[in-house]
């Protein structure tokens, strides 16, 4: 009796699944979301139990908690999911710093807003850029500025400050300095903080001492016997007499104190790297767009004077023609030779698309900048034949796109086939990405599965636990098929009532390894009778298989 019943009872189920399938209505096309686009994951045309999911334009994210809608009896289910625009993070609150330009309401930062940053109140000033643009991808184009002021003051050798020293001081403040007894102020004696530098030349210059024993040994006194000037102070005169005989020799009776350093040597177009003081070593460096032959330029002060060590001049440098762009070429007409400074600049091919900025400088002989053109993708009408697709919209007729630019497809015939997207983007000439890569059995991928790859990126697989990977972690998407071969060895599991069945038990006491990986060895040991000799007490795990030794 329960026989027939079965039998009834797939009869009318079968009745009832043609009927349904005879009577389900297709869905209407599922709706545009704004800034995104859907491609059909599941199924075909737009009939019941296809599956469409949702992706956002480049610079958009999306918002809905789910991506994807299912056709089910004549309507869509979820809601149409939101692509918003990517926003940049608001800066951080600090005191003292100015902000210009923020959305009101506490509204999201879109890209291409402008945020103007200053210092509150005097003596700050910005460190870093002082505009910042939010970008496309949600990224600020330089550091968030911070508010400044200059720290301690600089040491001036046999100098003072006038005034206490403080720890800090404001943009713009300035500290004066005053020379030590007889010394002699060279150049103004202020030291200003602009943007958090201290800025100002001078020094003090020695004076000279007159050696009353020296001058008796000479013979010699002051001229004015109102004058006892055992200190002079730089560019004062003083005047000498004979106290015995008369002069001799081709020194002056009169003579002026003169710092013999006061005046540094002439080498045009260089710079001194540092101050310096009397019996030291001086470094000439050459200006930008010069060059010097020698290693180093340097003079050394003595009492004498400045007395040369290496000499040398800095000469112009000169850049020759500039390098090649491939796919690309110079604008205006080429020189042989182009001066430090002076820049060149390039343009793409038509459908090439330019990667870095355009110029390319000539800086201390050298040329710099880094710019190169990005291959465009080509679309073959006889291979879309071939491959029976065709453009989705169209007015669209597509046969070069450009770096970056998104094709869409459809299908002219049947449906798609394998892991190529119907929405392929061009990446420097390659327009073959990939979908989803395929699923590793006992394994998973480490990061977010997403469902578009671009060409030559990777991901990295993981095996679960006890299972061991054989292969490489990652695949690779290369021109529209995953790449990377690997898989996941099982491990063994030792079944405890098989082991007593065998007459077996672990051999270490400590060891209850109920799971061995693969390739990993557990030895066995008799506890009844002894081994039948036809397997071995030490067995070795492979890919979840291994064999118990039996004992008698």
């Amino acid at each position: 009796m329960q026989l027939p019943l079965i039998l009834l009872f797939l009869q009318l189920w079968g009745n009832v699944e043609v009927s349904l399938s005879q009577n389900v209505k297709p869905c209407v096309l599922p709706d545009d979301t704004p800034n995104g686009y859907y491609q059909i994951i599941s199924g075909e045309e737009f009939v019941f139990g296809t599956t469409v999911q949702y992706f956002c334009n480049e610079g958009y994210h999306m918002v809905s908690k789910d991506d994807t809608r299912t056709c089910t009896l004549d309507k869509w289910t979820n809601h149409v999911p939101i692509c918003e625009p990517l926003s940049c993070d608001p800066p951080p609150a600090v005191g003292g710093v100015i902000v210009k330009g923020l959305p009101d309401n506490d509204d999201p930062i879109l890209p291409d807003r402008l945020l103007k940053f200053s210092c509150e109140g005097p003596g700050k000033y910005v460190n870093g850029s002082s505009v910042l643009r939010c970008g496309q991808d949600g990224q600020w184009n330089h550091p968030f500025p911070t508010c400044e002021s200059c720290g301690t003051l600089p040491h001036i050798a046999d100098a003072d400050t006038k005034g206490t020293p403080k720890s800090w001081y404001s943009n713009g403040e300035s500290v004066e300095y005053m020379c030590q007894n007889f010394y002699t102020m060279d150049g103004k004696p202020q030291q200003t903080c602009i943007d958090g530098k201290w800025t100002g030349q001078m020094r003090c210059l020695k004076p000279c001492t007159v050696d009353r024993e020296l001058m008796n040994r000479y013979n010699l006194a002051f001229r004015y016997g109102y004058q006892d000037k055992l200190y002079s102070a730089h560019l004062d005169w003083i005047e000498f007499i004979c106290t015995k005989g008369r002069r001799t020799g081709t020194l002056l009776m009169r003579q002026q104190c003169i710092d013999a350093c006061s005046k540094l040597p002439d080498v045009p177009h260089a710079h001194l790297s540092k101050e310096f003081q009397e019996g030291e070593l001086i470094n000439f460096t050459c200006e930008p767009g010069y060059t010097t032959s020698s290693p180093t330029i340097s003079y050394a002060c003595s009492s004498e004077g400045w007395l040369t060590v290496n000499p040398g001049m800095c000469n112009k440098q000169h850049c020759g023609t500039p390098p090649h762009l491939a796919d690309g070429d110079t604008k205006g007409t080429l020189k042989s030779q182009y001066t430090h400074g002076e820049r060149v600049e390039y343009v793409c091919q038509n459908y090439y698309t330019m990667e870095g900025d355009p110029f390319q400088t000539c800086n201390n002989g050298e040329w710099t900048g880094q710019t190169r053109c990005l291959k465009p993708c080509t679309v073959d009408r006889e291979l879309m034949n071939r491959h029976n697709i065709a453009f989705r919209y169209g007015y669209q007729d597509k046969l070069y796109i450009a770096h970056l630019d998104w094709i869409e497809f459809i299908c002219t015939k049947g449906r798609r086939t394998g892991t190529l997207l119907m929405r392929p983007q061009c990446i420097d000439g390659v327009s073959l990405g990939c979908g989803s890569p395929p699923p590793l059995t006992d394994g998973d991928i480490k990061d977010t599965l997403k469902s578009i790859y671009s060409h030559q990126e990777s991901v990295e697989f993981l095996c679960q636990s006890y299972y061991t990977m054989e292969g490489g972690p990652n695949r690779t998407c290369v021109d529209g098929e995953w790449i990377g071969q690997m898989r996941c060895l099982k491990p063994c599991t030792v079944d405890r009532e098989l082991m007593n069945r065998h007459n077996i038990a672990f051999r270490n006491i400590n060891s209850d390894k109920l799971y061995l990986v693969h390739n990993d060895f557990m030895e066995f040991t008799c506890t009844k009778g002894r081994n039948t000799g036809t397997l071995p007490m030490r067995q070795q795990c492979i890919d979840g298989e291994v064999n118990l030794p039996t004992c008698q």
